[in-house]
């Protein structure tokens, strides 16, 4: 059995095929999480006409591409795409908002 199995991926390497699984994927992880500061801006998602607030937990398959609209009364409205935000740590994003002069 394990002839078989070393058969076919030798096969699988020499027909320019190839095998990834999820856990050794070089991907962005998903963005599951958006904070701003200051905290309660609302957040667009353009392309899905869905508003949200922030700190905002994002349980859609969202790319980093996606683009968003943020805005808070007293602060620039951020327009966008999520892979533009900073990453803080693995699936969350932070935008700091400027206040207006």
């Amino acid at each position: 059995m394990r002839t078989l199995a070393v058969l076919s991926s030798a096969l699988l390497l020499l027909t320019g095929c190839s095998y990834s699984n999820s856990t050794n994927s070089q991907a962005s992880p998903p963005i599951s999480r958006l904070e701003t500061d200051p905290p309660g801006a609302a957040l667009f998602l353009v392309e899905r006409n869905l508003s949200l607030r922030t700190p905002a937990d994002l349980n859609y398959d969202i790319d980093e591409d996606e683009e968003i609209e943020v805005s808070k009364p007293g602060f620039e409205t951020w327009r966008g795409t999520l892979g533009e935000v900073t990453r803080v740590s693995n699936n969350t994003r932070k935008l700091v908002l400027r206040p207006i002069r």
